[in-house]
């Protein structure tokens, strides 16, 4: 869902404090000079180009007992002093990624609002786990997630009361990523894929791709491939590039390929396909409930089945042998991110979401 509203509410009295899951501060000066894309700070970046108050805290990461805080962290949420003080100062506290009963509590105990941003992933199947994620919202004043389709699961799952949980789709800096006018022709073609989550499918591609004659380019980390991986000549891995590397990996890409593991139920690869749609380059993703909402089947891209690597290939090979339909795919998509999916429409819903949270 996104908000219609063309004047958005700009809360010019409430101070904001948001906390990520690592130190994030450093990332506005690269934004402003252009290294990394927007959405690298979503909502943060955006409210404060609006004129919010808004501010980071990354005290929890900087401080003398930042290990223990990160090797600790599936457990339990150990604050610091510094974060406290930032929690006093602050009117309403806004929690990328992760959910804390302890953060809920503490905003309750100094009377302040707390909204979770983007936490929804895949729902535990512990019951205790279940019942703190479930005290976490019940405490909190609500939660954003990336999709609809997110929102009623978590909300039928842990009978969450309707309202608490709100959609608002991921968006992108669209003016970041140079869109490539002319897809690589030559006779050496090469398959894109980019992730770094549980998520990934990468034997499924693997196969489908053994059975074309394309060179395939990975970007991910390597325990998430799979052991044999590293022995096809046709393989490309690379752990990390930088933003000019990558752009050039994806200059030489005929296809984009997006592929993910039965039963994912959470925005998983939502980014890299928004990413690729920018370059222009064409997308493969296997087909889940959150990719349905975004795009259409043929018109901004192709959908593959989960586990099945004969249905990727179906997919790549419609691309890669079509030049119309990848054309026609490719011109939709950008526009569809560029249109629907931008950070400068995200920063004025989410301002608009906050207020109704913060107001009711």
């Amino acid at each position: 869902m996104t908000i219609e509203n063309d004047s958005p509410q700009v809360d010019k009295y409430n101070k904001y404090v948001f906390l990520y899951p690592d130190v994030a501060s450093p990332a506005v000066q690269q934004i402003e000079r252009g290294e990394i894309p927007k959405e690298r700070l979503t909502g943060f970046y955006q409210l404060k180009m609006m004129g919010m108050n808004v501010a980071i805290s990354d005290h929890r990461w900087s401080s003398g007992l930042s290990g223990l805080r990160r090797f600790a962290r599936r457990y339990i949420q150990i604050p610091s002093v510094g974060l406290l003080r930032d929690f006093w100062k602050a009117d309403v506290i806004v929690v990328k990624d992760e959910f804390s009963p302890l953060q809920s509590f503490l905003a309750r105990l100094m009377g302040k609002r707390i909204v979770y941003l983007d936490t929804l992933f895949k729902l535990p199947e512990s019951r205790v786990k279940r019942k703190l994620l479930k005290i976490a919202i019940k405490w909190s004043d609500g939660v954003i997630a990336l999709s609809s389709s997110q929102a009623r699961l978590w909300s039928q799952s842990l009978t969450i009361p309707s309202g608490r949980i709100i959609p608002l789709y991921y968006a992108m800096d669209c003016d970041f990523y140079p869109y490539t006018e002319k897809l690589n022709s030559s006779k050496e073609r090469h398959i894109i894929s980019i992730g770094r989550d549980v998520g990934r499918d990468f034997g499924s591609l693997m196969q489908a791709v053994s059975k074309t004659d394309a060179t395939l380019d990975l970007v991910t980390l390597p325990y998430l491939l799979p052991e044999n991986a590293a022995e096809s000549s046709r393989i490309n891995i690379y752990e990390r590039l930088s933003y000019k590397e990558l752009f050039e990996t994806y200059s030489r890409s005929c296809v984009a390929v997006v592929p993910l593991k039965a039963g994912i139920s959470y925005p998983s690869g939502i980014r890299a396909v928004m990413e690729a749609m920018l370059m222009g380059i064409p997308v493969v993703a296997t087909r889940t409930p959150v990719l349905e909402e975004y795009f259409s089947e043929g018109e901004d891209i192709v959908f593959s089945e989960p586990d099945n690597p004969d249905s990727l290939l179906v997919g790549i090979a419609s691309l890669m042998n079509d030049n119309q339909l990848s054309d026609r795919i490719r011109k939709n998509a950008r526009k569809k991110v560029v249109s629907q999916y931008n950070v400068e429409e995200y920063g004025k819903d989410l301002a608009s979401a906050l207020s109704d949270f913060v107001n009711r």
